[in-house]
């Protein structure tokens, strides 16, 4: 919450926040990291096009974005054989 409001005032040019501290969070998206290992680059762009064209990603999109990531292989089975 704290990363969006502050954006938000940066954006409405709100002088009112100094400085802001954000300890191991994950607020910038630029780049993949991780995603990339469950994710194909054509997934990616598909997103982003999606993102660029409506400034957002919907609650759907983030549903088929999450889905995109093969959950099977995000979950350890230890009955699994490999």
């Amino acid at each position: 919450m704290l990363a969006l409001s502050s954006a938000a005032m940066a954006r409405d040019e709100d002088r009112r926040l100094a400085s802001l501290s954000l300890f191991a969070a994950r607020v910038d998206f630029t780049e993949a990291g991780e995603l990339r290992l469950f994710i194909t680059v054509y997934q990616l762009s598909f997103l982003k096009e999606i993102m660029q064209a409506r400034g957002f990603l919907s609650s759907a999109g983030m549903g088929v974005a999450f889905r995109m990531l093969r959950s099977n292989d995000l979950v350890y089975s230890p009955g699994k054989s490999g």
